[in-house]
Formats: structure tokens, C-alpha cells, sequence
């Protein structure tokens, strides 16, 4: 039988040439200049020598070579705290964008791109300051999060004052809404309850819009929700483990965040995956020998590699496999 797809197996399309900012406005309007991220139009060769067989076997194959390829955000763990901890530049965001995505929805506008000697063509684009105003939003929400994870009142109070500044003209009627606003009105000495409630208020309101429920193949016999853009899935994630209180955590090796939960990960784990924790099995073993090789005593290896003399010395004779 064949497998149910679930939300994390939403596709988002991604550029194979990547991304870049340029300064341009958008095709409709009178707005003025300002970056956008576009994708990269990949160089060919002059293609004026083909003949018009050969032409259209050309644009075929390059139509092929350059073809977007899915990828699967909700299937990354942390990727919104990722996102969260982006800054707001041209290289940060393009670097980002080549590895997961324009971020689509109402942020996604087509632009004019110039071509030179007069000519121009038009591309799907997305100003850098729409994307700044994202992450900030994503920032301040998460920052709200982890103070209301530790329980300190003083720091929740503090991102509940700057949050309802920021986000108080963007909340609706909706039930939810009308009871954070009354328990705020009200004063409580409860902030990490109001920092929940601030928390999918805001949620609620940057998910309207980007989800949609849709009959799940192969069967067709379950409704699963499903974002319209990585923007969406963003949100959808941060989201979720707001509601399933999900704990995240650095891979000390390539500095991804990866998910700590029974269910996922032992809560001492501190690399996001076996190729991480051989990676830095390696690094350290490699540093071991380095530091031997210059003449620092065994012990101070091992302190220095917060490890045991008898590990060290291992490290340095020979080469043992990584601990499981």
C-alpha cells in the first residue's frame, strides 16, 4: 500500500542557478528603484549560429538543465529558527535563497530586469525589504518564545510590551485575539501565559491565508493542511512547536539546529547526524596529533580536548573507529 503523503512532504521549487539581488523596479507601477532577489539567468552560449531545428533542441535542453528542483523545507528541522537568525543583507538572504527558495505568496511580484542595449525581460522577484520585515517578525516571535520557555517574567514582560507595540494593529476579532487583548487590559500577573497567547495570536494571524486543506494521496481520504509558499511552511513549523512545545538545539559540528525529543532525538545529543559527529570525532583526533606534534604534554591535550589522557593517546598512536 502505498505510503499517505502528509504536510512534510511539501514541495517548494528552487532555482539550480541560485539567486542574486539586483536594483530594479516592478513590471507594473511607478515605484522606484530598490533590490530585489531574482533568480540567476544562467549564461549560454551565442546561440545565433543554430538553425531553428537545432535551436528548439537547445531551449529543450536547457529547459531540462534548468528546471527547478523540489525541495522539502518542513522536512529540515529548525529551519525557521534559521530563518529567525538571518541577517537582513544581500548576501545573507541569497545565500539563503539558493539553498531553499524565493519565499513566495503576495511577496512574489514580477520585475523588470534589465538586459542592456535598450531590452529588458521580466522575472519573478521579491524586495529584500519585504524579506527583512519577515525575519524580524520571526525574530521577535522567537525571542518571545525561548523567554517564556525559561519562566523568567522580567524578559517575557519585556518582549510582551515591544510585541503588542509591533503586532497590536494586525490583530483581528477572532476569539483568540479578543482574549489576549482582555488579559492584557487586565493586567495579569501571568506573563507566561500571555506570552503563549501573544504567541498564537500572531501565529494565527501570519498563517491566514498561507495554508489550504487538500485530500492526501494516494487514497484521497484525509484533508492535511498545506502551505502556498515556504513563507507558509516557515510559519507552519514555528508554529507547530510552539503548540507541541518542541526543544531545538546547535549540532555542535555545522551549527544546524536539529530537534531534541524522544521521539527524535535523546536530549543529550549534540550533532544533528552521524556524518557530523564522525566529522568532529575526526577534527578532534586530527587536533590531537597537531597539538602532540608540537610538543604540549598529553594531559593538556586532553583538557584541551575536554577528553581523557587514555582517549588521547589512542587518538595519537593509532586511528580507532568513533564511539558509537
Amino acid at each position: 500500500m502505498a505510503k499517505r503523503k502528509s504536510t512534510n512532504d511539501f514541495a517548494w521549487p528552487v532555482s539550480p542557478a541560485g539567486y542574486v539581488l539586483v536594483d530594479t523596479v516592478p513590471a507594473k507601477g511607478r515605484a522606484k528603484s530598490e533590490p530585489y532577489l531574482v533568480a540567476r539567468t544562467p549564461k549560454g552560449p551565442d546561440l545565433d549560429h543554430l538553425s531553428g531545428a537545432e535551436l528548439f533542441e537547445r531551449c529543450l535542453s536547457d529547459v531540462e538543465k534548468n528546471a527547478p528542483r523540489d525541495y522539502h523545507p518542513l522536512q529540515e528541522s529548525g529551519l525557521f529558527l534559521k530563518f529567525a537568525g538571518l541577517k537582513v543583507t544581500a548576501e545573507a538572504v541569497a545565500a539563503f535563497a539558493d539553498d531553499h527558495g524565493l519565499l513566495g505568496g503576495p511577496l512574489t511580484q514580477k520585475v523588470r530586469i534589465d538586459l542592456g542595449s535598450s531590452r529588458w525581460s521580466l522575472a519573478r522577484g521579491e524586495r529584500l525589504a519585504d524579506w527583512g520585515s519577515e525575519i524580524t517578525d520571526m525574530q521577535h516571535l522567537v525571542e518571545l518564545w525561548k523567554a517564556a520557555k525559561v519562566g523568567d517574567p522580567q524578559p517575557v514582560e519585556q518582549y510582551l510590551t515591544r510585541a503588542a507595540k509591533i503586532w497590536g494593529g494586525m490583530m483581528d476579532d477572532s476569539t483568540l485575539n479578543k482574549e489576549l487583548l482582555f488579559r492584557i487590559r487586565r493586567a495579569p500577573n501571568q506573563p507566561g501565559e500571555l506570552a503563549d497567547l501573544m504567541l498564537k495570536a500572531v501565529l494565527q494571524q501570519k498563517l491566514r491565508g498561507r495554508l489550504s486543506l487538500v485530500f492526501s494521496p494516494p487514497a484521497h481520504d484525509a484533508l492535511v493542511p498545506q502551505p502556498d509558499s515556504l513563507l507558509g511552511a516557515l510559519w507552519l513549523q514555528f508554529a507547530q512547536a510552539v503548540i507541541q512545545n518542541k526543544q531545538y538545539r546547535r549540532c555542535e559540528s555545522c551549527a544546524e539546529w536539529f530537534e531534541i525529543s524522544p521521539q527524535v532525538a535523546r536530549a543529550e545529543r549534540v550533532f544533528c547526524s552521524t556524518a557530523c559527529r564522525s566529522r568532529a570525532y575526526r577534527q578532534r583526533r586530527d587536533e590531537a596529533r597537531r597539538l602532540n606534534a608540537d610538543g604540549v604534554p598529553l594531559e593538556q591535550i586532553a583538557r584541551d580536548l575536554q577528553s581523557d589522557a587514555e582517549t588521547v593517546s589512542g587518538w595519537i598512536k593509532a586511528k580507532v573507529a568513533p564511539p558509537e
